[in-house]
């Protein structure tokens, strides 16, 4: 069976044959430019399925569907890709687990809302849903959690996600357009992130985060 994915890259192939008397370049590479965006979400900026084919239109429809149900079944709670917000953050790590219950070493407590399964003395990045509510990075998942006891000091921050990496993770392409660079031990890392994937900025553009991953790399310009 093909999947959404193949699909989705057959009908861009198909579409960069088509003769330019039936549609000028700059159409392709809208439509192209288009799919690309919409194959990561529906919501991204710069995905626009009004001009693209009503079977290619419906497939990425489906294909963002079953993303979003599996994200529910995994009980993950990501930030959106494709999607900037203005955020409170804050970072710490685990100094205690007890199932469903974390203590960070800023002695504050939270209970998530499914079992944590990993290790302590992993590190955290919280983003603030309120006062008492967050979503909780650590372990290669993401956590609703409620804050329970203690209190956590935070920092403004803004999510986003990398849609493109060049030159083996030395710049890396945010959702909004900003063009990142990294330093060449940083790249060990970056270079091996694949696209698309939800990240935090600190409010002065000094240091990123993949969410996915709970790491931290310093930004070293903005392009």
């Amino acid at each position: 069976m093909i999947s959404f994915k193949n699909y989705v890259f057959s009908a861009a192939m198909v579409l960069a044959f088509v003769p330019v008397k039936a549609q000028s370049l700059q159409s392709l590479q809208a439509q192209i430019k288009s799919m690309e965006a919409c194959r990561i979400s529906i919501k991204h900026v710069d995905c626009n399925l009004q001009i693209l084919d009503t079977d290619i239109r419906q497939t990425l429809i489906q294909l963002d569907q079953l993303n979003q149900q599996r994200a529910q079944r995994t009980g993950q709670s990501s930030a959106p890709i494709g999607v900037t917000a203005n955020v409170q953050f804050f970072t710490s790590s685990i100094s205690e687990v007890n199932n469903e219950v974390l203590r960070m070493s800023n002695s504050s407590v939270w209970i998530l809302e499914r079992n944590y399964f990993g290790l302590a003395f992993q590190d955290v990045i919280g983003v603030m849903i309120d006062q008492k509510n967050a979503i909780l990075y650590a372990n290669d998942s993401s956590y609703r959690a409620r804050l329970v006891r203690g209190q956590v000091l935070t920092s403004s921050g803004s999510t986003t996600s990398v849609i493109e990496s060049k030159g083996s993770g030395a710049i890396l392409k945010l959702s909004n357009g900003m063009l990142l660079e990294f330093d060449s031990y940083d790249r060990y890392d970056t270079g091996w992130w694949l696209p698309p994937y939800p990240v935090l900025l600190d409010e002065s553009k000094m240091n990123m985060w993949n969410l996915n991953k709970g790491k931290k790399v310093w930004i070293k310009s903005i392009l």
